[in-house]
């Protein structure tokens, strides 16, 4: 297991000695991303040999992960976030492996990117681009090797918080009274409650996702897991609403970067701030950035939290914190971006253009402390 460590660390290393893409390529792959995503489509789904590829899956999700690898490249080279893009190179390995997807798929993808990209962008410019996907197959084995369930679990083993096994089988199960029962004595305060949002309820989400990730549930488990916390929040909200101050330190809106579908580490910030004093907006997930913005210019708030999960919506985040500052020129509000995926890149979250960065629940909660 520690070896695998070693192993990610390395290549993690390496991603970010490669050399930065400049504007002028970045802004090229992302304007000629819908021309060469068709082009990589076409050249898969013409193989003879695609069913080999992809197992038993549909073409669908094939065509869905070159969507997204589209739309991530083209974050990475805007923002150089190579750290970042080791991460998820090796998740979607893993990822697609566990699913089905053989392991030779993923050089014939990367190569029919590199031919779209000589293809639709001009030498110059594809060079630069091209030296990055060059250096993705170069890594293949390495990637397989760090695809393994072995290294799954030494990440597992190396991740923060505490066992929680048994709440993971609640949630997996859609048992919610014995996961409320379970939370049940930690509502005696705010602190408390804070404290099982971080170091069980969360690690139990996450290892839900690895667990999908794995191939060990299907998103069917994943989706009822996910809807059991959330009624773990609205309960634990509802249990202490007798525990709220009668004056607020200040305002806040809660919202999350656009086309993000995931809004429980939103809900949990926004929850317990209300329950420490605030006035709290919570928006849910997947808004227009207009009416984000909107929102935000006619109420003024103390700062605005935006909640970021997936790697892909790195642009989509930086338009609204733009959007969001914008609509109050004259005083514009503090932004704190919570995201558990810009921590592999040193200062991205202020290229995105926020005023703090916080990685955990309990980090959100003592920035804002410090906005009062």
């Amino acid at each position: 297991l520690a070896e695998q460590v070693d192993n990610f660390l390395r290549l993690r290393r390496e991603a970010l000695q490669l050399r930065r893409v400049s504007a002028a390529a970045a802004s090229a792959y992302e304007a000629e991303r819908d021309t060469m995503l068709p082009l990589v489509d076409r050249k898969l789904i013409e193989r003879e040999d695609l069913q080999r590829l992809i197992g038993s899956n549909p073409i669908a999700l094939m065509r869905l992960n070159h969507s997204n690898h589209a739309l991530f490249m083209a974050n990475v080279f805007r923002y150089s976030c190579f750290g970042l893009f080791a991460q998820v190179l090796v998740w979607v390995y893993r990822a697609y492996r566990h699913h089905g997807f053989a392991g030779e798929y993923f050089p014939i993808e990367l190569a029919a990117w590199r031919a779209a990209v000589s293809e639709c962008l001009a030498p110059p410019v594809a060079a630069e681009i091209d030296a990055v996907y060059a250096w993705m197959l170069e890594r293949h084995e390495e990637l397989m090797q760090l695809a393994t369930p072995a290294a799954l679990e030494a990440e597992r083993q190396d991740a923060a918080g505490v066992d929680c096994e048994a709440l993971v089988q609640e949630l997996l199960q859609g048992d919610y009274a014995a996961a409320v029962e379970r939370m049940r004595p930690q509502l005696r305060d705010v602190d408390d409650l804070a404290a099982f949002y971080q170091d069980s309820l969360q690690p139990a989400l996450l290892e839900v996702g690895r667990r999908w990730e794995r191939g060990l549930i299907t998103a069917a488990d994943e989706h009822l897991a996910t809807a059991v916390a959330e009624r773990m929040l609205a309960t634990a909200y509802v249990a202490m609403t007798d525990k709220l101050p009668a004056t607020t330190h200040g305002s806040a809106v809660i919202a999350t970067a656009p086309d993000e579908s995931h809004g429980v580490g939103g809900r949990m910030v926004a929850d317990l701030l209300e329950l420490q004093g605030w006035d709290v907006h919570f928006l849910g997930v997947d808004l227009p950035v207009a009416d984000v913005a909107a929102l935000v210019g006619k109420l003024r708030p103390t700062f605005v939290g935006v909640s970021l999960v997936m790697p892909y919506n790195l642009m989509n985040t930086e338009r609204l914190i733009a959007a969001v500052r914008a609509a109050c020129p004259e005083s514009p509000p503090r932004i704190l971006l919570g995201s558990s995926v810009l921590g592999w890149d040193q200062d991205l979250w202020r290229q995105l253009g926020a005023d703090a960065f916080a990685p955990d629940l309990q980090t959100a909660l003592a920035v804002a402390d410090g906005w009062r």
